[in-house]
């Protein structure tokens, strides 16, 4: 074995001589233990509890289990085990391995050790699995070294030991000299009295030097019944009836010692099922219960048998009246479970009953995680289609992954349904002929409700049923990269808000989650083309007419803007003037001095207030103009711009 120094100095210690320092004593203990086999190498000490249910507490101590190394090789360790509290024995211990991980200098999360434990359990493992059996009083080391491979003895007791065995020898073949009945009967009594002899006084006697002196007696005496008269044939012809027993007197006798009186198995029942009469003790208490014959509070029949059995946690209970049987138990959390009946040939018929639903009243629907067919009826919660009577089909994996299927009672509809998660989906309806048409119905494909909200309708394209600008029956459209989508809504068949001639759309930024308002898209159908005359524009006439007209031809430009309160020109431009004819209202009289009696006006007028203004003249050879507007209103304020020209 290696073993690590170190003299005077500073010496590198790396990470393989950490390891040989703790595997090192580890083999040598591991080694010397799997001599002997699984055992109690210290503690684990059993002590019966005060509580009278049978119990006992047992204390940590250090064992040696069977188990695989970190190197998949099953050998026996030693390893601690915690002890336990309020179990029943025996115990099984198995040993249990848990993986320590830490980051490592590149970074990676790696095994740093192996955490050997033993564990108890009340159930004796199955399989190959390896165990040591924890009782009141063996499975220590020091039981381990006196079995028969590990046996110690003194000196005196091999001596005694060999002496016994010569004397047998000598006697067995004084018989075989004499060869007579009485002396046969005398050499097989004898031996058998001497093995008796020599289990009782010497508990621990060396098995193997006792077999062999009984083989050579038992060797002589059938050499002697094969050459004996006639009654030992007969005798021989006995023992062959009876197996052949060498020892048929001590079998009979141990067979007749081993007879248990009633007496005797009720005494020694009492202490694993106490007979107490009129019991009215809680059955919920079923930590501190093993068995009670009669029960009163928390079982289906009361003042009627009930046992109650297990330990370490868990506990299973009994209780029956006129042939119906009634079990419950813990789960692995060790909480109690409901009553269940158990079916038997008295109380279940397959023929009548497989493949029957069970009957529901008054019952929720959330509760069926269980795998069953059912026939809901009354006041049924969380029911299809708002109805209460239903037949309903549950699969279920497990009760967190359920599948219902409900086909309700006065209609031909089907619905179904999934548990996710302890979260149940909403119902979802499945259509088939009865109930949808889909030759006359495809108009109708991907009808929704957006509901005022982006995204919530259905994707894709479809109808509406309402919240678009143009209501009700419009066509609806989404499409775009997810987050910046872009919904369009086109007018259907109804004519209400004229939704027919009229598109709207919407998009969605994706960076902020804000959505655009509704914005309407202008075609032929809703916006009548622009013209000069409606926009206060020149004509293309009045355009072609001015270009024809010589420069020298206009004689005065200006332009104004009129307060319609004070009825003061702001601003001109050229010899001009203006006043008001109507005070209060937008109406004024421009007048200028070109001295001609032929020419003509081109004027622009705007109201400020929004109505339309207007420019007129009254006669080719007035020398004024008028600008008014329409609006009736307080604000009369205009502006203008004219040209004047001269024929």
């Amino acid at each position: 074995m290696k073993r690590q120094t170190q003299t005077v100095g500073v010496r590198s210690w790396a990470g393989d001589d950490l390891l040989e320092l703790q595997s090192e004593p580890l083999k040598a203990l591991d080694a010397f233990f799997a001599e002997y086999g699984p055992c109690i190498i210290q503690g684990c000490e059993a002590v019966q509890t005060e509580d009278g249910a049978g119990t006992y507490d047992v204390a940590a101590g250090l064992v040696a289990l069977e188990a695989d190394d970190p190197d998949g090789v099953r050998r026996v360790m030693a390893m601690p085990f915690a002890g336990a509290k309020g179990v029943a024995l025996p115990l099984y211990l198995t040993a249990n391995v848990e993986t320590v991980s830490e980051p490592y200098g590149d970074g990676k999360v790696k095994p740093i050790a192996y955490v050997y434990t033993g564990k108890a359990s009340g159930v004796q493992p199955d399989g190959d699995t390896p165990y040591l059996t924890l009782t009141a009083g063996g499975g220590r080391f020091v039981d381990a070294v006196q079995d028969t491979a590990h046996r110690f003895i003194t000196d005196a007791e091999r001596s005694k030991w060999n002496r016994i065995l010569e004397q047998a020898k000598e006697y067995a073949d004084g018989v075989a000299a004499t060869g007579s009945e009485a002396a046969l009967r005398s050499a097989k009594e004898y031996a058998d009295t001497q093995d008796t002899a020599l289990k009782t006084e010497l508990v621990q006697a060396d098995a193997d030097t006792l077999i062999s002196a009984k083989e050579y007696a038992d060797k002589i005496v059938a050499a002697l019944a094969g050459t004996a008269p006639e009654t030992l044939d007969t005798l021989q012809e006995l023992a062959a009836a009876l197996g052949n027993d060498p020892n048929f007197s001590a079998t009979v006798m141990q067979m007749i010692g081993e007879r248990v009186t009633a007496e005797a198995m009720n005494t020694a029942l009492a202490s694993r099922m106490p007979i107490e009469e009129g019991w009215a003790g809680n059955a919920d208490d079923i930590e501190n219960l093993v068995s009670k014959p009669f029960g009163a509070k928390n079982i289906p029949f009361a003042y009627y048998p009930f046992l109650s059995f297990g330990g370490g946690g868990y506990k299973a209970q009994f209780n029956a009246l006129n042939n119906s049987l009634r079990f419950r138990s813990t789960n692995e959390s060790g909480a109690i479970q409901e009553w269940v009946e158990i079916w038997h040939a008295g109380n279940f018929n397959p023929a009548s009953k497989a493949n029957a639903p069970a009957t529901l009243q008054n019952a929720d629907l959330n509760t069926l995680t269980s795998n069953g067919l059912y026939v809901a009826d009354g006041a049924i919660s969380n029911a299809p289609a708002s109805t209460a009577n239903c037949r309903v089909l549950v699969i279920a994996t497990s009760p967190y992954r359920v599948t219902q299927i409900a086909q309700v009672y006065d209609a031909d509809r089907l619905f179904f349904r999934r548990r996710v998660d302890e979260q149940w989906q909403p119902w979802r309806e499945l259509w088939h002929a009865g109930n949808f048409d889909a030759q006359n119905s495809l108009k109708y494909l991907g009808r929704g409700t957006l509901l005022g909200q982006f995204g919530n309708g259905a994707a894709g394209h479809g109808f509406t049923d309402h919240d678009t600008p143009i209501g009700q029956s419009s066509s609806f459209l989404r499409f775009g990269m997810s987050g910046y989508e872009v919904e369009i809504c086109l007018g259907g068949y109804s004519s209400w808000n004229n939704g027919w001639t009229r598109i709207y759309f919407r998009c969605k930024d994706g960076d902020s989650g804000s959505v655009s308002d509704w914005r309407e898209f202008y075609h032929t159908g809703n916006l009548s083309p622009a013209t000069a005359a409606a926009a206060g524009l020149m004509s293309a006439a009045d355009k072609t007419k001015l270009d024809g007209i010589a420069d020298g031809g206009m004689k005065l430009l200006g332009a104004g803007v009129v307060n319609g309160t004070s009825g003061e020109l702001n601003k001109k431009k050229g010899a001009v003037t203006m006043a008001s004819r109507v005070s209060g209202a937008g109406n004024y009289r421009v007048m200028h001095n070109i001295g001609h009696t032929n020419y003509e006006v081109h004027a622009t007028c705007m109201a400020i207030g929004g109505t339309g203004g207007h420019a007129t003249i009254v006669s080719k050879s007035t020398n004024y103009f008028d600008v008014w507007t329409a609006d009736d209103e307080t604000r009369n304020d205009l502006s203008f711009f004219f040209q004047i020209y001269e024929f």
